[in-house]
């Protein structure tokens, strides 16, 4: 029986890797939401995959999330493949960004137009979204987002939207409105 157990080690340190260096992996969102673009996973070594995805925070239909080194926060919601986030840096200003769109972007709440202007970058779209402005007021209090793009509209919950958006706003050094 020993040489049985002794045998099924070998086996394993034979088949063990020669090297036990991190290989590069496609990251989840979490990691690749704060590129350049913000619109493709990037390469990145996988315990920086892992340290975003244990900053998963789920509120609601909403997660919070934090990049490695946690410098930039955000609170997403995902509905077929499209995206609304509030995104924020330490010293600079939140922004509203919605993916997975190729068209411009009309942005409701509760069934009312808001007049934002998204800017578009490939299929991110985002919009300036100061503490106090009506589309971060409508995101904190509202019950349903409404993305229009094209001839189609995806209906995003906001339950839970004010507690994650807040949370991610505290973590990037700024004060929530109350």
């Amino acid at each position: 029986m020993q040489s049985a157990a002794a045998l099924g080690i070998a086996i394993l340190i034979l088949a063990a890797p020669a090297s036990a260096q991190p290989v590069p992996q496609r990251c989840p969102p979490p990691c690749s939401a704060f590129t350049a673009s913000g619109s493709a996973p990037v390469d990145c070594p996988p315990h920086e995959c892992q340290t975003a995805v244990v900053a998963r925070q789920p509120i609601g239909g909403w997660t919070v999330t934090a990049t490695p080194g946690a410098d930039a926060h955000a609170a997403t919601v995902q509905i077929h493949g499209r995206t609304l986030s509030y995104r924020c840096r330490r010293g600079q200003p939140g922004l509203v960004e919605v993916t997975g769109v190729d068209n411009s972007v009309v942005l409701g709440v509760d069934g009312s137009r808001l007049d934002v202007a998204f800017t578009a970058e490939g299929q991110v779209h985002h919009a300036q979204a100061d503490p106090g402005s009506n589309l971060l007021e409508a995101l904190l209090e509202g019950h349903q987002a409404q993305i229009t793009s094209g001839q189609i509209t995806t209906s995003f919950p906001l339950v839970g939207s004010g507690t994650a958006i807040r949370r991610a706003m505290v973590a990037c050094g700024m004060t929530p409105p109350s």
